[in-house]
C-alpha cells in the first residue's frame, strides 16, 4: 500500500478524527492500522487460496503518466529501493503488463471487442523496442505524446485485450476514467467496460461523470440485479442510502445527487431572471 499510495508511513491513511482504520471482507480478510504505525491483520487459509487463483489485476489511473513514461522508467532504474518518487507502483505494473503477451489466444468475445475498439479509435497502440506508439489504420506511427489522454486509456485497454492480459477472471480498476475524455468517448468507454463485464472481467470504476452514469443506466437496464453494484459515497466519506433496491433507480439517484449543483444554478439563474424582469416592469410603470 505504501508503494501504491506513495506514503512514508501507513499511518498517513488513518483519518485525522480516527484512531485507526480497518479494512475487512466477508471472505476472510481483516486488516487494521493505527496512527502509531501498528498493523494487525488476519487472513483465512481459504482467502489465501482464492487470492493465489486470481487472474491478473490491472489499475488504470491518469494517462498523464504516459506522457513522461520514458523518463519515469529511467529514473526508476537508478533510484534507491525504498525511495518514494511520487509515482505509484501500479503505473509500473501496468507498464509491465502492456509488454506482456500470453501464449493463449483471447476468447472469441474478447477478440471481437479488440476489433471493435480498434475501429472506434482508428488504430492501436504498439510496443516496439520498449517504446509505446500509436499506429493508425493507414499504418502511420504516431508518438504517444501526440495522442489524447482519452484515446490513450482506450488504446491501452485494446492492447491488453489483444495480448490476452485482460481476460475472463481479471480485475480491472479505473479511477475517474472520464478525466480528459470527451463525453462521446466517455459513453464509448462505459459500453466497453460493460462488454468486459459481460465477458467475465471484474470491473471496478470510480466516477463523477454524469455521462458515464447515464450510459450505465441506459445499457444495464436489462441486466440481472447482480450484474452491477452501486456504491455512492457522501462528501463525509460514508455510504449514501438509496431509496430503492433497484440498480437502475440507484443510478438515477446517484446522477441526480451529482447534478444537484447544476439544478441549484439553474434555479438561481431563473430567480435572478424573474427578479430582473420585475425590475424592468417596475421601471416601465
Amino acid at each position: 500500500m505504501q508503494e501504491n499510495f506513495q506514503i512514508a508511513n501507513i499511518s498517513e491513511l488513518v483519518s485525522f478524527d480516527e484512531e485507526k482504520t480497518s479494512l475487512s471482507a466477508d471472505y476472510g480478510l481483516n486488516i487494521s492500522f493505527d496512527a502509531k504505525n501498528i498493523i494487525n491483520f488476519n487472513l483465512d487459509s481459504f482467502f489465501i487460496d482464492d487470492i493465489s487463483k486470481l487472474s491478473r489485476v490491472v489499475f488504470f489511473e491518469s494517462p498523464a503518466y504516459w506522457s513522461v513514461r520514458d523518463a519515469l522508467n529511467k529514473s526508476k532504474e537508478v533510484e534507491e529501493k525504498n525511495d518514494l518518487t511520487g509515482v505509484p507502483k501500479y503505473f509500473y505494473d501496468l507498464d509491465k503488463a502492456l509488454n506482456t503477451k500470453s501464449t493463449n489466444p483471447p476468447l472469441e468475445i474478447i477478440s471481437k471487442l479488440v476489433t471493435e475498439l480498434k475501429a472506434e479509435i482508428g488504430g492501436e497502440f504498439i510496443f516496439e523496442n520498449g517504446r509505446l506508439s500509436f499506429v493508425d489504420d493507414s499504418n502511420r506511427s504516431i508518438d504517444k505524446n501526440l495522442i489524447s489522454f482519452g484515446m490513450t486509456n482506450l488504446g491501452m485497454i485494446q492492447t491488453l485485450l489483444k495480448n490476452n492480459v485482460i481476460s475472463k477472471g481479471s480485475f480491472v480498476f479505473f479511477d475517474e476514467p472520464e478525466t480528459n475524455l470527451h463525453p462521446t468517448w466517455q459513453v464509448l468507454l462505459t459500453k466497453t467496460l460493460i462488454k468486459l463485464a459481460e465477458s467475465g472481467v471484474n470491473v471496478v470504476m470510480a466516477t463523477h461523470s454524469l455521462d458515464m452514469i447515464k450510459a450505465l443506466e441506459v445499457h444495464t437496464k436489462e441486466k440481472d440485479g447482480d450484474f452491477i453494484a452501486i456504491n455512492h459515497f457522501t462528501k463525509e466519506g460514508g455510504l449514501f442510502e438509496f431509496d430503492s433496491s433497484n440498480i437502475t433507480e440507484n443510478l438515477i439517484e446517484s446522477r441526480e445527487k451529482l447534478s444537484s449543483p447544476y439544478t441549484d444554478l439553474y434555479t438561481e439563474d431563473a430567480k435572478n431572471g424573474r427578479f430582473n424582469q420585475l425590475l424592468q416592469n417596475n421601471s416601465a410603470c
